[in-house]
C-alpha cells in the first residue's frame, strides 16, 4: 500500500494554487488552509473568467473552484480547462453547497479530480487534496492526460 504525499511535499509539485469563488470569505478561507497544508503559492479568483485571466500569466498545478458562480460558472471552468491543451495537466477540484447529481455527472465527464461538499472542515479539504494529489504523482509517471475537445 502506498502512502499519501505528505502535503508540503505535495505543494511543491506545481508552481500554484487557484481558488476560485465569489465569496471572498470563502476564497480566504480555503487559500489559508491551502496555506497551512503546506501549499505556499495560493492565489485566489472571484469567478470563472477572472480565473481565466489570472490563468494567461501563470501556471497553476491545482484549481479549487466553486459551482455556481457568474459569469462563468465552476463547470464552465472546468470545461475551458480540459479543452485547452496547455491546462491538460492541471489538477482541478469542484465545490458546491448542493450536491446536484446533473452538475457531478457533467464535471466527472470533464475530467474533474474530485469534489467538495460546503460547508467542510480542514481535515476534509485536506483529505480532498490528498485524494487528488496521490494520484497526480501516479499520473506523472504515466505520462499527460489527454485534452478534452470543446463542446
Amino acid at each position: 500500500m502506498t502512502e499519501a504525499p505528505d502535503m508540503a511535499a505535495a505543494g511543491a509539485i506545481g508552481p500554484a494554487v487557484l481558488v476560485v469563488d465569489d465569496h471572498a470569505l470563502m476564497r480566504d478561507l480555503i487559500s489559508g488552509i491551502c496555506r497551512s497544508l503546506g501549499f505556499p503559492q495560493v492565489d485566489t479568483a472571484a469567478n470563472g473568467a477572472e480565473a481565466l485571466e489570472k490563468m494567461k500569466g501563470k501556471a497553476y498545478r491545482l484549481i479549487l473552484a466553486d459551482l455556481q458562480m457568474e459569469p462563468i460558472s465552476g463547470l464552465d471552468l472546468l470545461r475551458e480547462v480540459r479543452s485547452q491543451e496547455r491546462f491538460r495537466d492541471v489538477l482541478f477540484l469542484i465545490m458546491t453547497a448542493r450536491l446536484e447529481m446533473e452538475a457531478v455527472v457533467s464535471a466527472r465527464e470533464l475530467g474533474v479530480d474530485n469534489y467538495l461538499i460546503k460547508p467542510f472542515t480542514r481535515d476534509q479539504l485536506k483529505g480532498k487534496l490528498l485524494a487528488v494529489l496521490a494520484p497526480d504523482f501516479k499520473r506523472r509517471k504515466a505520462g499527460p492526460r489527454q485534452a478534452v475537445p470543446p463542446a
